[in-house]
């Protein structure tokens, strides 16, 4: 039984659990069971040690798998231990000891079921926590994933008017003609072929106001 539980943790250490829970209810049950049957001193007792050994079967299932069905399975190995300790106890020589101790087996069919039914129970929350959490991850990396691929356009879209910019501002600093942009009456954003037109400085073309040295009366014209 010892070596057994080592084979179990070390499948659990090296993260197996698929194989842990299998081994743990196919070979610990029947092995919990032979344990008790060969108890050397035959009383009342064994019956409450074979559920607990078939009850801490049941929890440490449960515990690494996560998965009902191991649970039922294990549950059911425990009922076919304790009808079998009962019927073999029944035999005519263990009659007096099986007679006298039938309550023990209902207490053991008792503690049994409650306890896998409260088992049970908590699975059935777990998995539901479990499912919510994994849903909401779920939902969360899809969003991550519409967040990446938004910011790559984004950042896609930046760099395609970045080289827009770049292309027309060499088509106007490399131009023949004088280009600006008239706001304010000012000059803004003159290229240089408008300092080497007008023969001004930057500082001075910047200051001087469009149509300063129009006639008053052709300005609105």
């Amino acid at each position: 039984v010892t070596a057994l539980y080592m084979i179990v943790l070390f499948l659990i250490r090296i993260k197996l659990y698929r194989a842990a829970v299998p081994v743990l209810i196919l070979f610990g049950s029947p092995l919990a069971s032979l344990t008790v049957f060969c108890w050397e001193y035959k009383d009342h007792f064994e019956i409450y040690m074979l559920t607990s050994l078939h009850l801490f079967i049941i929890f440490i299932s449960s515990l690494i798998s996560y998965n009902i069905g191991y649970t039922i399975v294990s549950f059911i190995f425990a009922v076919g231990a304790v009808a079998a300790h009962y019927l073999l106890r029944s035999m005519p020589y263990h009659a007096d000891l099986a007679i006298r101790n039938q309550d023990d087996y209902i207490i053991a069919l008792g503690l049994l079921v409650s306890s896998f039914i409260i088992i049970v129970h908590i699975l059935k929350y777990r998995l539901m926590l479990i499912k919510t959490i994994r849903g909401q991850a779920r939902e969360n990396y899809e969003k991550a994933e519409n967040l990446e691929s938004k910011n790559e356009e984004l950042v896609r879209l930046y760099q395609e008017k970045e080289k827009a910019e770049e292309k027309y501002r060499l088509l106007v600093d490399t131009a023949a003609d004088a280009i600006f942009i008239a706001q304010d009456r000012r000059m803004k954003f003159p290229n240089p072929r408008t300092y080497e037109m007008l023969g001004y400085s930057p500082g001075e073309l910047l200051q001087i106001r469009i149509g300063g040295g129009v006639h008053p009366h052709d300005r609105d014209i």
